[in-house]
């Protein structure tokens, strides 16, 4: 499943809510660096969205490091690594 990063400023996702484009479909997992969701876009394409929070953000080296995660994903082409599409 494709991989697309939300930096977005709000603390929280629903299902049905619709980001930039993509609605949320299912909640995936959550961890210290945000929630992942599944999302689809208006041409049927699913992924996988992390969300960061920034407003969870406890300093200003967590933003970076969402930040250095997305660059890094996206040089990356490996079957066994979820393909980069945005960061938003």
């Amino acid at each position: 499943m494709p991989l697309v990063f939300s930096g977005e400023a709000m603390a929280a996702l629903e299902i049905g809510q619709d980001i930039c484009g993509w609605e949320v479909l299912s909640h995936l997992g959550s961890g210290s660096q945000g929630t992942t969701w599944e999302v689809r876009n208006a041409d049927g394409v699913r992924a996988a969205m992390k969300h960061f929070a920034l407003v969870d953000a406890k300093d200003w080296k967590q933003v970076e490091l969402a930040e250095r995660e997305a660059k890094v994903l996206k040089h990356l082409d490996h079957p066994a690594i979820p393909a980069f599409i945005d960061a938003f």
